[in-house]
């Protein structure tokens, strides 16, 4: 993902849909949203990434919020949350989730 991150930002900035595929642990699931907020996608909406269970979906969030010096939660400030069926930590700050079975970005 690193060494391909300007042509990934480049075909996100300029195509409405963007397809990666990447071996497992290239950093797809955490490194595209946040490529994606840095081109300021997210601001208006949110950024899903998707997770098979809900521990994933937690742990992608963790590590996202690890990544930008956040804590994942509700607090107004925080960028970073997930929702998983009954479990939302998503505030009204938050432009970005880990959901699970929602890609978007």
């Amino acid at each position: 993902m690193s060494a391909r991150r300007d042509e990934i930002a480049s075909a996100i900035r300029d195509h409405q849909v963007v397809i990666v595929s990447g071996e497992t642990g290239s950093g797809k699931t955490t490194q595209l949203p946040k490529i994606c907020m840095q081109l300021g996608r997210g601001v208006a909406g949110m950024i899903g990434t998707p997770s098979r269970a809900g521990l994933a979906a937690r742990s992608v969030a963790d590590r996202i919020a690890d990544e930008l010096g956040q804590t994942v939660g509700r607090e107004r400030g925080q960028v970073v949350g997930y929702q998983v069926r009954f479990t939302d930590e998503v505030g009204p700050t938050t432009p970005r989730q880990a959901p699970r079975r929602t890609a978007s970005c």
